[in-house]
């Protein structure tokens, strides 16, 4: 992860001097939804596939919008997560 986007030197690339104001927020795909994902499901265009996924994605943002008073992530504590560190 440390080469990838959140990395300082990436940041400072593009122009971004600050990352300390960068936070950083997680919308996850439910394990509900994700069980019923195989590799076919990713190559198929069918509409109750997508409509499903669409909407799944909608409930994901309202629940994410519902919590944007709690504290989000600093880039470190992301980029720990991500590397699957605690």
């Amino acid at each position: 992860m440390s080469d990838k986007g959140f990395s300082e030197h990436v940041l400072k690339e593009i122009g971004w001097t600050n990352p300390e104001w960068v936070k950083v927020r997680f919308i996850q795909m439910s394990d509900e939804v994700l069980s019923g994902l195989d590799y076919p499901s990713k190559l198929s265009r069918s509409s109750d596939l997508i409509h499903k996924l669409i909407e799944h994605g909608e409930k994901q943002a309202k629940e994410i919008i519902a919590r944007l008073h709690e504290p989000a992530y600093t880039i470190e504590e992301a980029t720990r997560i991500l590397d699957g560190g605690n």
